[in-house]
């Protein structure tokens, strides 16, 4: 499981994703997973009880924003996953435009360094990652995917497939 806690775009809260992984080597670096509050995605909370999706987007409209609406709307039909977005390295204020517009209430986290993109493999935008609860990964959407498909690996996830 890759461990993280982002800023949230909607929050005043700025700085890099922490990546620090959970370990006895950590000493006194806080680890992701200790970093807990409103203005943080913990990926250990996300995960903590339930499968949960986490899709990667740019700040700019498009295919991108087009594929998280689509997967919040089919996600809808599985009330026990969890849904959340990493903004990559796009502008915060764009980010928010984009949020606002589409209406999104789910929890959009930024990666202004791109270091939670590398740590997923995330080669294009988008890329879903749906992870088991507990955080392992069980499966990898690349760009675009049509619903069909996204609604077989939610279903999947969910325990209903």
């Amino acid at each position: 499981m890759v461990q993280f806690a982002a800023p949230l775009v909607d929050s005043s809260l700025e700085g890099d994703v922490n990546v620090t992984q959970r370990s006895a080597a950590t000493g006194t670096t806080k680890a992701a997973c200790d970093l807990i509050g409103p203005a943080i995605l913990n990926s250990c909370q996300l995960v903590r009880a339930h499968a949960a999706v986490l899709v990667f987007i740019n700040a700019s409209e498009g295919g991108c924003a087009n594929t998280l609406d689509e997967v919040i709307a089919a996600a809808a039909k599985f009330p026990q996953l969890r849904v959340a977005a990493v903004v990559i390295a796009g502008d915060r204020a764009e980010a928010r435009a984009l949020a606002a517009s589409h209406g999104w209430k789910l929890p959009l986290a930024e990666d202004r360094d791109g270091a939670l993109a590398n740590l997923y493999g995330v080669a294009v935008c988008p890329q879903i990652v749906y992870l088991r609860a507990g955080g392992v990964v069980n499966g990898v959407s690349i760009g675009e995917v049509d619903r069909a498909e996204l609604s077989r690996s939610l279903r999947d996830l969910s325990g209903q497939g």
